[in-house]
């Protein structure tokens, strides 16, 4: 009897001290994805990194690893997409459509601020296009961040 007390009095302290639970900040929307894009200041169109759900509402991460040749900054772009419905919709500002560009100006992690779910959206896009020199970019992309990097407003 009286290890069955201790055993739930045991119990009752890890629940409430939590010990025993496992704290994680990633789910499927804070993990990575590669991207890579060929770039020319020639060629004013933005290139999608990539599409992918939305969770919260914390910055979108971006991360300009590597480039070739003399690519030196890159413009980007945050869109807000419904799932079922077509379109795209930037939401770099609070106000939906506002056109917001964000300068990558160097190989770095960022931290994009957006306004994606606060708009309703369960999508997040990010496009980007070269604002200085030609190459090839590459890196990595989540929609979802828990770190904090260069922010960019």
């Amino acid at each position: 009897m009286k290890q069955r007390i201790f055993s739930g009095i045991i119990a009752i302290m890890i629940v409430i001290t939590g010990m025993g639970v496992v704290n994680t900040y990633s789910n499927a929307s804070t993990l990575d994805s590669d991207w890579t894009a060929t770039l020319s200041t020639s060629d004013s169109s933005y290139k999608s990194i990539g599409t992918r759900i939305k969770d919260d509402y914390s910055y979108i991460y971006v991360y300009w690893s590597s480039k070739t040749s003399n690519l030196s900054a890159l413009n980007a772009k945050v869109y807000g997409l419904y799932v079922q419905a077509g379109g795209e919709f930037e939401c770099g500002s609070n106000n939906v459509g506002t056109q917001h560009t964000y300068l990558l100006s160097s190989t770095k992690q960022y931290s994009l601020t957006n306004y994606v779910k606060e708009n309703g959206f369960a999508l997040a896009r990010v496009k980007i296009r070269s604002n200085a020199g030609s190459g090839i970019a590459s890196g990595k992309w989540s929609p979802d961040s828990y770190g904090l990097y260069t922010i960019l407003k």
